[in-house]
């Protein structure tokens, strides 16, 4: 009795961490990008959130890059999809080696990625962002000339909600397009 016991628990044990890891990936699956890793804009919007009110409830700064990568439908026309999406992992790649440790990135859309800075004003984010438009620029993929990437940054005003601040990253996105790409536009 106490054998078969033993088995019983051992058999429980074993479904138990089955269960645990599928639960992991499972985790993982909804937070993540499939294909770049990075954030998901669900889990994005979720620590954006929980960042506002931190910034808020401490008097700290918060700023948000919104890039997008110039001419990509080039790049997907030209040298098709799996180069596009080779692409986008060297920019996740990139990316996730210039930021700060506390800084998050998503994959907002496409081409399109958003960096939350929390304690960061618009003068450490224009730089972060400067980082990152070099960085891109220096990856060198099959027989892509460059790659490069236009850049909208805002910093979160006095009772200003999320909606509001991604608006001005945005505007300034297209402002970066318009002006030539391959530029950030930020001021408050």
């Amino acid at each position: 009795l106490i054998a078969r016991n033993a088995e019983e628990i051992v058999k429980l044990e074993r479904r138990t961490g089955k269960l645990k890891t599928q639960n992991t990936r499972l985790k993982v699956l909804s937070e993540t990008d499939p294909l770049t890793g990075l954030l998901n804009r669900y889990k994005f919007d979720t620590l954006f959130d929980s960042e506002i009110k931190k910034a808020a409830r401490y008097g700290q700064s918060l700023s948000v890059i919104m890039l997008d990568l110039d001419d990509f439908k080039k790049v997907n026309d030209t040298y098709g999809h799996l180069v596009g999406d080779q692409v986008l992992l060297a920019v996740a790649k990139v990316a996730k080696e210039a930021l700060r440790e506390f800084d998050f990135i998503c994959r907002w859309g496409g081409e399109e990625f958003m960096v939350l800075c929390p304690n960061s004003d618009l003068k450490g984010t224009r730089n972060l962002a400067e980082r990152l438009r070099q960085k891109i620029s220096e990856i060198e993929i099959y027989e892509i000339d460059n790659i490069t990437a236009s850049f909208g940054i805002a910093e979160l005003k006095s009772g200003e909600n999320k909606n509001a601040l991604i608006s001005r990253a945005d505007d300034r996105l297209y402002l970066a397009k318009e002006r030539g790409k391959n530029v950030i536009v930020g001021r408050n």
